[in-house]
């Protein structure tokens, strides 16, 4: 449920394809979900993000956006982000076709140095997916990216893994 923070690494089950589109294989850090190609590696202090992030990946994510029916929700965007340079961007995008505009990856020097690479989406009420893609040849070099913090304009964000366990959308498995 939205607002909240999203850990990259439990994004919905389902495969290649499905649930994400990875350009390699295998899972190169070899971490949390070693059986599938989406490259998770254990993060500096404990936990996991996804890295060697490439241009035409993408992975979704079921949220629930709460509100009245046939309303929309606007959100701020916080993604803590790692890359050695600058150049690389990410969109946000719902299956009822809400996207973001696109949000920069600031290089922060060093792979394990995390930063917040901000930005704002507004998505309808109800459950829906949310794809984090990279598009095209947008990413200047491979980036990791930890979470997404999903604020309303006011504040009160949540802790979250995914989408309430049990929903169900177009097929996909949440984690919870």
């Amino acid at each position: 449920t939205l607002p909240g923070t999203i850990a990259m690494e439990r994004y919905d089950r389902g495969g290649q394809g499905f649930s994400f589109n990875e350009t390699d294989e295998p899972n190169i850090g070899g971490a949390f979900r070693p059986q599938e190609s989406v490259d998770i590696e254990t993060t500096f202090g404990g936990g996991f993000h996804v890295g060697w992030i490439r241009p035409g990946e993408w992975i979704e994510y079921t949220v629930n956006v709460p509100g009245e029916p046939g309303t929309t929700r606007s959100f701020e965007v916080t993604a803590r982000v790692a890359s050695q340079a600058n150049g690389g961007v990410f969109r946000l995008q719902s299956d009822s076709g809400f996207t973001s505009a696109p949000i920069a990856l600031g290089g922060t020097g060093s792979w394990p140095s995390f930063d917040d690479a901000p930005g704002s989406i507004t998505l309808p009420t109800g459950v829906q997916l949310l794809r984090f893609q990279t598009p095209g040849t947008s990413m200047a070099q491979a980036s990791n990216i930890d979470t997404r913090t999903f604020d309303t304009p006011t504040g009160g964000g949540a802790e979250i893994a995914a989408a309430p366990g049990g929903t169900e959308l177009a097929g996909h498995d949440p984690v919870s």
